[in-house]
């Protein structure tokens, strides 16, 4: 079966009429996106310069490669945030789980001291501090984690 064609009258005049429409993006995705709001907890990034991920110590640059860690986790009865490379972040819960968060190294204040201390976590700041600020790679979960 063959489609009827359109009398040319009817055909798009303009080759914008003929573009697909583009996805809605949610307003929380298009502020991530563009670097708004993620550069710490007043909105945007200080004059100065980027502010350093409370982690690796590397500069964090407003766009993609930030996120937010709960440093008491939500499970727990965290509720503030703290912006830090995502892969950062993903390395974190990938080497540690909730309760170990938790009870080591959440509390009232976040001690990211004692986390970079943490034997894994210390060798991969060690790695991620040689990689440039926009840097993201999937992070795996380690053995140790995997197997529990």
């Amino acid at each position: 079966m063959t489609r009827p064609r359109l009398p040319e009258s009817r055909l798009p005049s303009t080759l914008a009429a003929m573009k697909k429409p583009r996805p809605k993006i949610s307003r929380r995705q298009r502020r991530r996106l563009s670097g708004e709001g993620w550069a710490g907890e007043g909105g945007a990034a200080p004059e100065a310069g980027p502010l350093p991920c409370p982690l690796c110590h590397r500069p964090m640059i407003p766009g993609p490669s930030l996120d937010r860690h709960h440093p008491l986790p939500r499970s727990h009865g965290g509720q503030e945030t703290v912006t830090m490379h995502k892969i950062c972040h993903r390395a974190i819960h990938a080497m540690l789980n909730e309760r170990e968060l938790a009870e080591d190294f959440g509390g009232e204040f976040a001690d990211f001291a004692k986390l970079r201390a943490h034997p894994p976590l210390a060798q991969f700041v060690a790695w991620v501090r040689k990689r440039p600020p926009e840097y993201y790679d999937r992070t795996r979960w380690s053995k140790a984690r995997r197997f529990k």
